[in-house]
């Protein structure tokens, strides 16, 4: 018995761009759309504890709950008020929590402290600012306020600057702090307390703060060499600039003085004033110009010469001497000129013929119509307008057609 070799099919290739398995992906709900303020405030989501507090306090209840505050921690304010419009913004008095401003009372207490005097200023517009380890840090108070409330977002705006002015949102580095589990003005509170027991870098040890502290710092000593430089060089040269900047400049002085000597020679030799990379563009077109025109002489007259063998050859064949497009043209007007001629003839015999008509009839010779289509021929004719003569005197005979017809 013979045994029979099995064959094992071979699988078909598998495609590595599809996965073997599927599994469900199962997506994450989709989250509800944040609501606004006035929505916040219609739910009550940003209500208080406090049924006495209302929902869009004023200037008077902050500073009501604020003096409060103040009162029991046996701090005096003078011009309250004020103080509280310099932290918080107009914008951002209406949706203040109760929580808050009681945490904005006790912001105002470290700030009217004998540490927080010394060591921070209230610059209005939401901010303040103090100086350390050689840079300032600026706190943007309304800004995490509002932050807080509307967006629920717990970061604090603290800023880095080199120092003090009004644009220094333009060049200021932020510090990522994030804050749970506490209001707004108590995050600010709680760092202007370790800023006043001199504690901030323990505070944060753990955040980027140390890092950009540095990096301002040096900023700011380059910006202090810098303007060490451009002192020094105003004293020297008159000039307000740093040393590169001087380089700089002289570098183009020295560039601008080699141009005019070369605008000075080339205008002794050549008559243009102009530089050397001037002139050598300006010659470098003009050759090619001349190239140009070179070649273009060069077709033509190679075409001349061609048009010379097409007089030759047309005047062996018919005696006169033209190109080949010249003959078809002189064809092509003698063929017009016959038919031209033939219409004349025809034109001018028709128009006899039917003055001949009118003149025997009373009836034509009184006709208007075809009084004016004869006179509008002989005008055509005057005109050399032939095919037009030819189209009037068709129309005077439909119309002696039709007066006879009728």
């Amino acid at each position: 018995m013979t045994s029979r070799r099995r064959f094992r099919r071979l699988a078909t290739p598998r495609n590595v761009f599809v996965p073997r398995r599927t599994r469900r992906i199962h997506l994450p709900p989709v989250p509800s759309p944040a609501l606004g303020v006035d929505e916040r405030l219609e739910t009550g989501e940003l209500k208080t504890n406090s049924s006495s507090f209302p929902l869009s306090p004023g200037v008077e209840d902050l500073e009501e709950i604020v003096r409060q505050v103040m009162a029991e921690r046996s701090v005096v304010c003078k011009n309250l008020l004020r103080t509280i419009t310099d932290l918080i913004e107009p914008s951002a008095i209406g949706i203040m929590t109760e929580p808050e401003t009681k945490g904005l009372g006790l912001l105002i207490g470290e700030l009217r402290r004998n540490p927080g005097t010394r060591y921070w200023t209230i610059r209005g517009e939401g901010v303040i600012s103090t100086e350390t380890a050689g840079v300032t840090i600026i706190v943007d108070v309304s800004k995490t306020v509002k932050k807080k409330i509307l967006r629920r977002d717990n970061h604090l705006q603290l800023y880095v600057s080199t120092h003090w002015y009004t644009e220094w949102r333009n060049e200021a580095e932020r510090v990522c702090l994030l804050g749970k589990g506490a209001t707004a003005t108590d995050f600010v509170c709680a760092t202007v307390m370790f800023r006043n027991c001199n504690a901030l870098g323990e505070y944060l040890a753990k955040t980027d703060f140390e890092q950009t502290i540095r990096d301002v710092r040096k900023r700011k000593s380059r910006m202090i060499a810098l303007e060490r430089e451009r002192r020094s060089n105003a004293e020297e040269t008159g000039i307000r600039e740093t040393d590169g900047e001087r380089r700089r400049r002289e570098r183009a002085e020295r560039r601008d003085r080699k141009l005019e000597d070369q605008r000075n020679s080339n205008e002794n030799e050549t008559g243009f004033r102009e530089t050397d990379e001037e002139r050598s563009d300006r010659e470098r077109e003009e050759r090619r110009r001349e190239r140009e025109q070179r070649r273009l002489r060069e077709r033509m007259l190679e075409m001349e010469k061609a048009l010379e063998l097409e007089r030759d050859a047309n005047e062996r064949l018919t005696g006169i001497r033209e190109t080949y497009q010249e003959r078809r043209d002189r064809v092509v007007q003698e063929k017009e000129s016959i038919r031209i001629g033939r219409l004349k003839q025809l034109v001018g015999s028709g128009l006899i013929g039917l003055e001949d008509m009118a003149s025997m009839s009373d009836e034509l010779s009184n006709d208007d119509e075809l009084r004016k289509r004869i006179q509008q021929t002989r005008s055509c004719i005057s005109n050399e307008q032939w095919w037009a003569a030819n189209n009037a005197l068709e129309l005077a005979r439909k119309r002696i057609s039709l007066i006879n017809s009728l």
